[in-house]
C-alpha cells in the first residue's frame, strides 16, 4: 500500500459544518490541515436546513458573516407549533433557512482558502495505535471508484463523520443508541406546491407517531424534515403515509407532493459515543452524539463544537497531553451537551400526545410561557468557548 510522504498536522474527516469549519479555524493559524470527505462536493443531507441565532452568532465570531449573507438565506422568527388540533405561534431570535448544500460548501470553500486542503470521494479509516508513545495517528484513505488506497500521518485528527461512523465506534468505545431513537427523513417540495405553512417560520406538527418539521428555503422551496416511530414506518410501510398522518393528526392537510417527493433517511437519531475524546483524536458535530433535532440546534451546535475543537487541536500539534482528552470531554459536557438536554426535554414532550397537545394550547393562550426555555437554547456564551 502506498503511503504519502507528506505528515499532516490535522486531519479532519467530514466536510460537514463542525468538520469544514474547525479545519477553516485550524488552517488560518498556520497549520497543515487535510479535509476529508466521502461523498462527492458539494453534498446534501437528510436533515433540516435551519442555523439559528446561536449559529449566526457562531459565524459571526469566526468573521463569516459576509459570507452567509452573500448565501442570501431566508430569514424566519417563529415557530408555528400544531398537536391534537391546538396550535400555537412562539417567537424565536431571528435565525435563518438555508439549503445545506449551499451553506456547507460555503465553509469548505472557506477551509479551503484559509489553506487546506480538501479531498473529497474519500473514505478514512483510522489505524489502532501502535504505541502510546506515537506523535500522530495513521489514517488510510481509500478513494471512490477504485483508486489505490494510500496512507497518511497526522499529528491530530478531528472526527467529524457523522451519525453512527465505524471509525467513532472503534475508537470511542462504541455508541450508546437511545431505546426511543427515532428515524429521521426529508425532503424537498417545489415552490409552487400548495403547503398549510407559514413562511418566515419553523413549522411543526407533533403527533403520537412522531412530528414534522417544514420550513421554506432560500430559493422557495419546502424542506421537510421528520423524526419517526420506527415501528409506526414500519406499520405505515411508506414514508409519506406516515408523514401524512402525523400532519393530519396534528390539524394540518398534507401537501400532494408528499407523495412523488425524493425522500432520504438517516440512522437511528438519539445516540452517543461513550467517549468523546482519544489520544490525539476528538469527536464533534454528530460524530460526540445526537440527539433528536427538534430544537432545530443541531447545525449551531455543530458550529460551536467546530470552532472550539479547532483550539484543543492546535494545543495537540505543539504539545499532546491525555489532560486534553479530559478538557474536550469536559467542554462537550459542559456546553455543547446544554443544546443536547434542551433537545432531549422536548423530545419526551412529544412523545406525550396529551401532553403536548395541552402545553401546545397553553402556549398559545400564554406565548410568553416559551421565552425563557428558548433564551436557554439561543444564549449568549462569553470569551470566545462553549
Amino acid at each position: 500500500m502506498r503511503r504519502a510522504n507528506t505528515v499532516w498536522d490535522v486531519a479532519v474527516v467530514g466536510a460537514g459544518p463542525a468538520g469544514a469549519l474547525a479545519a477553516r479555524q485550524i488552517a488560518r493559524d498556520g497549520l497543515r490541515v487535510l479535509l476529508v470527505e466521502q461523498d462527492r462536493l458539494p453534498r446534501d443531507k437528510a436533515c433540516g436546513c435551519c442555523l439559528s441565532a446561536r449559529g449566526i452568532e457562531t459565524l459571526a465570531a469566526c468573521r463569516l458573516s459576509r459570507h452567509l449573507g452573500k448565501l442570501v438565506p431566508r430569514r424566519y422568527d417563529a415557530l408555528r407549533l400544531a398537536s391534537g388540533g391546538a396550535e400555537a405561534l412562539i417567537p424565536l431570535p431571528p435565525g435563518v433557512t438555508l439549503n445545506r448544500t449551499r451553506l456547507d460548501g460555503m465553509l469548505v470553500d472557506e477551509a479551503a482558502a484559509g489553506g487546506a486542503t480538501v479531498l473529497d470521494e474519500t473514505r478514512a479509516e483510522l489505524e489502532p495505535l501502535q504505541s502510546p508513545l506515537d506523535v500522530g495517528r495513521t489514517l488510510r484513505l481509500v478513494p471512490r471508484g477504485g483508486g489505490t488506497p494510500f496512507c497518511i500521518q497526522a499529528r491530530m485528527v478531528v472526527l467529524a463523520a457523522g451519525i453512527g461512523n465505524r471509525v467513532a465506534l472503534r475508537e470511542l468505545d462504541g455508541a450508546v443508541v437511545h431505546r426511543a431513537a427515532r428515524i429521521g427523513v426529508s425532503c424537498v417540495l417545489g415552490a409552487t406546491d400548495p403547503v398549510p405553512w407559514t413562511d418566515g417560520a419553523i413549522n411543526m406538527a407533533v403527533a403520537r407517531e412522531g412530528y414534522v418539521g417544514a420550513a421554506r428555503l432560500e430559493d422557495g422551496r419546502w424542506r421537510v424534515a421528520a423524526a419517526l416511530e420506527a415501528h409506526h414506518l414500519r406499520r405505515a410501510g411508506r414514508v409519506s403515509g406516515l408523514v401524512r398522518q402525523v400532519l393530519q393528526s396534528a390539524g394540518w392537510s398534507a401537501p400532494s407532493g408528499l407523495e412523488s417527493a425524493a425522500w432520504r433517511g438517516t440512522p437511528a437519531l438519539w445516540r452517543h459515543p461513550r467517549r468523546v475524546a482519544a489520544r490525539r483524536l476528538f469527536a464533534v458535530g454528530d460524530a460526540a452524539g445526537y440527539v433528536e433535532p427538534f430544537t432545530g440546534e443541531g447545525i449551531a451546535c455543530a458550529l460551536d463544537a467546530g470552532r472550539v475543537v479547532a483550539e484543543l487541536a492546535i494545543q495537540g500539534v505543539a504539545h499532546w497531553s491525555d489532560a486534553l482528552i479530559d478538557a474536550w470531554t469536559d467542554t462537550i459536557t459542559r456546553s455543547v451537551q446544554r443544546g443536547w438536554r434542551a433537545a432531549t426535554v422536548a423530545a419526551y414532550l412529544v412523545r406525550q400526545p396529551v401532553l403536548a397537545t395541552t402545553t401546545t394550547a397553553l402556549l398559545a393562550r400564554y406565548p410568553g410561557l416559551a421565552a425563557h426555555a428558548v433564551a436557554y437554547v439561543n444564549r449568549s456564551r462569553e470569551g470566545g468557548s462553549l
